[in-house]
């Protein structure tokens, strides 16, 4: 990932600005923590009109509670925000869905960014 998406995504999830959804990306105005990241890097959504439910779409990958698949490849990530190597109980997705606050979010990610990410490219 690169370091300054990693920055906007930090400072979205802390920005108060979003309200906090859970079992989807994004369900009408708020979203889930990686719902936040694929607003921040620009990745199109689709929304269902009968429930508000988006559903983001990257290079043919499609997904409404995960990431995208090609998304997570291009950033170095799991499609739940997995910890690398351990269990997937600590993932972005399953910290957000138990109720675990976007800034509380950021703090973990930005203490060890390395833990959900495979490598930060400093390049701009």
């Amino acid at each position: 990932m690169k370091r300054s998406l990693l920055t906007a995504w930090l400072a979205a999830l802390r920005s108060g600005n979003i309200g906090q959804c859970s079992e989807y990306l994004g369900c009408n105005n708020d979203r889930c923590c990686l719902g936040v990241l694929l607003d921040v890097a620009g990745v199109p959504a689709k929304v269902r009109p009968d429930d508000g439910v988006r559903i983001y779409l990257h290079n043919g990958d499609e997904d409404e509670s995960l990431l995208p698949q090609s998304f997570a490849n291009v950033v170095g990530m799991s499609t739940g925000g997995e910890v690398w190597d351990e269990s997937h109980e600590e993932s972005l997705s399953n910290l957000n869905d138990h109720g675990t606050s976007f800034a509380d979010i950021a703090d973990k990610i930005e203490a060890n960014p390395l833990r959900y990410i495979r490598s930060i490219d400093e390049a701009a």
